[in-house]
């Protein structure tokens, strides 16, 4: 609903996208609050396959009493990074757990080794 909040008549698409949720995840909440009545569906009259999204009046209450989403700077780094650059962060961090996951199965449950 922030989000919403913040940009109104965002696609369900794009607010998938902001939440980084799949958009069948998107679609079920968004299908929840809109049959709680705190957010409206519109479509274009142009092309009634593309749907925008709206805070209720119900909806823009609810949020004036709610605190505020925690937000970090790292997501929002992330999100305006391209395409090529996410793949390549993505395989770096791929590569850095199979290290991780090697030397953990390496050692097992036995303690690092010590030197002095």
């Amino acid at each position: 609903m922030w989000e919403l909040e913040e940009a109104p008549g965002l696609r369900v698409g794009d607010l998938a996208k902001r939440m980084a949720l799949h958009q069948s995840t998107a679609s079920n909440l968004i299908d929840k609050l809109e049959t709680s009545g705190f957010l409206r569906k519109e479509r274009l009259a142009t092309d009634q396959r593309v749907v925008r999204l709206y805070l209720t009046g119900a909806g823009s209450s609810l949020l004036a009493s709610a605190p505020s989403p925690a937000r970090g700077i790292l997501p929002e780094a992330l999100r305006r990074l391209d395409a090529g650059a996410l793949a390549s962060l993505q395989a770096d961090l791929d590569r850095l757990l199979a290290q991780i996951r090697d030397l953990d199965e390496g050692f097992g449950m036995q303690p690092l080794p010590f030197t002095e």
